[in-house]
């Protein structure tokens, strides 16, 4: 999914989404909001992605920059970042993959209070099963904790259209061109 939306003209992807839980443990520990500012500027300019995602658009003082004087919540953060990686890049549209861990403490940092949209991406049960992608718990198991993370998720962003999109991964593969062209006026 990220490969195909760095393929378009006006998104950038940078990075894999990894520091983003670390980022989140930082801000809830810190209570001092010039120091954890600078410990979630360190941490990102740190990452073994920064070279090649956002170092190659936003260099550690222009990393610095772009989170002074932010508010010391994650989404406002992590928008004033990709803000400037987008500026930096040119496009009109940067960001990264939200993990799959971490949801509690994504939340509690205030990851949702920023506007971010979402494009949740959903692989059929069917296919992760047979694949062996449904942990190994028998069908029955993974069907359920597979409806019930996705509809947690879908009860949390699915209620604004314009902050939150279901992209089928079966979609995403028959028609990988269109698909990125949809999400590309989504995001």
């Amino acid at each position: 999914m990220a490969e195909a939306l760095d393929a378009h003209p006006g998104l950038l992807v940078a990075g894999s989404g990894e520091l983003i839980v670390p980022l989140a443990f930082v801000l809830e520990r810190v209570r001092e909001p010039e120091a954890a500012r600078r410990l979630f500027a360190g941490l990102v300019i740190a990452s073994r992605e920064f070279p090649d995602g956002i170092g190659r658009h936003l260099d550690a003082d222009g990393v610095r920059a772009a989170l002074e004087g932010v508010p010391v919540r994650l989404g406002a953060l992590l928008t004033a970042l990709y803000d400037a990686v987008a500026a930096g890049a040119g496009v009109r549209s940067a960001g990264t993959v939200l993990p799959r861990m971490g949801m509690a403490v994504l939340t509690r940092t205030g990851l949702h209070e920023a506007g971010i949209p979402y494009p949740h991406v959903v692989r059929d049960i069917r296919t992760m099963v047979a694949a062996g992608l449904g942990g190994g718990e028998g069908p029955a198991i993974a069907a359920r904790r597979w409806d019930t993370q996705n509809r947690m998720f879908r009860e949390r962003w699915g209620t604004d259209p314009t902050r939150y999109r279901t992209v089928r991964y079966e979609d995403l593969r028959a028609d990988p061109a269109g698909t990125v062209r949809d999400l590309g006026r989504f995001l």
